[in-house]
C-alpha cells in the first residue's frame, strides 16, 4: 500500500505521545542509501539497526538501549541439502555481518525480502534473518514452500541509532523512554507487528 508500518515505527509513535517529539519519516531502499544519508546529516534517527557497537561505529551512529531481542533464523529453499552447508548460495542483506559459517558463495542483496526471493525462485540456497522479520514473510504464502531453521547463535539484539553529534540530548530522551516501557508493551508492539493477516486469493489457493 506504500504505507509504512513496523515495530520501530510503532515504537516511535509511543516515543511521539510520551515526549511530544515529531518524527518525519524518511524511507531508504538499501544500506547504501542509508549510510549516504547519515554521513550528509540529511538524517537525525534510524530506526531499527542492530545492537552492534562495532557496526554502529562504522555508520557514524550512537546507539540506545536495545528495544527487542530475537533468534535467529536461517531459512532455506526446500530442494537444499541441509547434510552440507559450505557449497551452498547464501543470501545475505547487505548490512548483516554474519561470520558464524565460512561460506564459499555469499550473495549480496539490498534486504531480506530480496533475500527470500533469492531463495524462494532458486537462485540461492539459504539465508539468514532475526525472527521477527522472517516470521513477518513467511506468513505470505509465496513462501510456503521455504524451511525455516533457529540458529544457536547470540540472540539478534535491535534498537534505535542517532546520527552522531555533540548534543547527546536526543539519545538520552529516547533511553529514558525506552527503559520506561513495561515489557508487556515491548510485547504488544512487536506482536501486533509482526503476525499480519494476510489476504488469500485465487492463485494463492491454485
Amino acid at each position: 500500500t506504500g504505507e509504512l508500518t513496523g515495530i520501530s515505527l510503532k515504537l516511535l509513535d509511543n516515543i511521539s505521545k510520551t515526549t511530544g517529539l515529531k518524527f518525519e519519516l524518511v524511507p531508504v531502499t538499501s544500506q547504501e542509501q542509508l549510510e549516504e544519508k547519515i554521513l550528509a546529516k540529511e538524517i537525525d534517527l534510524v530506526s531499527s539497526t542492530a545492537y552492534d557497537y562495532l557496526l554502529a561505529r562504522k555508520q557514524g551512529i550512537a546507539l540506545t538501549r536495545p528495544y527487542a531481542s530475537s533468534q535467529y533464523i536461517m531459512v532455506v529453499n526446500k530442494d537444499a541439502n541441509l547434510d552440507s552447508i559450505k557449497n551452498q548460495r547464501f543470501a545475505l542483506p547487505k548490512q548483516i555481518e554474519y561470520e558464524e559459517f565460512a561460506f564459499e558463495q555469499i550473495l549480496w542483496y539490498d534486504n531480506l525480502q530480496d533475500c527470500l526471493d533469492a531463495v524462494h525462485s532458486g537462485q540461492a540456497d539459504y539465508t539468514y534473518g532475526n525472527g521477527y522479520s522472517i516470521q513477518y514473510y513467511l506468513n505470505n504464502p509465496k513462501y510456503r514452500y521455504l524451511r525455516s531453521i533457529p540458529q544457536s547463535s547470540n540472540p539478534y539484539q535491535v534498537s534505535l541509532g542517532v546520527v552522531q553529534t555533540e548534543n547527546t540530548d536526543l539519545l538520552s530522551i529516547l533511553n529514558k523512554v525506552i527503559g520506561s516501557l513495561s515489557e508487556e508493551d515491548l510485547q504488544s508492539i512487536i506482536y501486533q507487528n509482526t503476525i499480519q493477516p494476510q489476504e488469500y486469493t485465487l492463485s494463492n489457493l491454485v
